[in-house]
């Protein structure tokens, strides 16, 4: 597994929310386009920027303890 580049910054873009939530790129995304039929869907995220969708520390940490 390879470290953040900035362990000290609590926003993820799609590959680093991935490995922290213990997914596969392609489940997460799998996932993250299916959340209307999943039980729990993944959160919204926090910002797209056009390098890709953020999601906060925060935001992820919710969601995998309601898993």
């Amino acid at each position: 597994m390879n470290e953040p580049l900035a362990p000290d910054l609590d926003i993820f873009g799609a590959q680093e929310a991935a490995q922290y939530l213990g997914l596969t790129r392609t489940n997460f995304n799998v996932r993250r386009f299916r959340s209307a039929q999943d039980k729990h869907p993944l959160p919204e995220p926090m910002w797209t920027l056009k390098c890709g969708p953020i999601w906060t520390r925060e935001q992820l940490d919710e969601w995998r303890e309601k898993q």
